[in-house]
């Protein structure tokens, strides 16, 4: 599985002498809390990290088993008008997730929902994927 993160992460210096070990490719995935993939036997489920973004604001793109979440907010001027800021931790709430999808998977069954911050993308697999039980006969 891959992963691709582009926002900063404050935890890459503090797991760097792991990262030396680490044999994979891609450094990301030993250093994100921001999105976790699992799978069970029917489906793949992909949770991201989205504080502060709107459904609206949200694009989730699948193709060629990658699968790829984009996300950001700005402040209307309106908004920024209705109050004074005294301090402010980030300019803006953006977010870039990529992944691949360790199996097939039903495309047309994607389903996503967005719930106190975290996208909760539900992939359903191909019937091809899933386990099957094969039945032993024999003398």
């Amino acid at each position: 599985m891959s992963l691709k993160l582009t926002r900063y992460n404050p935890n890459f210096w503090s797991k760097w002498p792991s990262l030396l070990l680490d044999d994979s490719d891609d450094l990301w995935p030993t250093m994100s809390n921001d999105l976790h993939v699992y799978e069970t036997d029917e489906e793949v489920v992909v949770e991201a990290k989205v504080p502060g973004v709107s459904k609206d604001e949200i694009d989730i793109d699948y193709q060629n088993r990658t699968l790829v979440i984009k996300a950001s907010h700005e402040e209307s001027e309106e908004e920024k008008k209705k109050k004074k800021v005294v301090y402010k931790s980030t300019s803006s709430n953006s977010y870039a997730y990529s992944t691949t999808i360790p199996c097939p998977v039903d495309s047309s069954a994607i389903k996503a929902e967005l719930e106190k911050g975290v996208l909760k993308i539900v992939l359903p697999k191909s019937a091809e994927a899933k386990p099957k039980k094969i039945k032993v006969i024999g003398k």
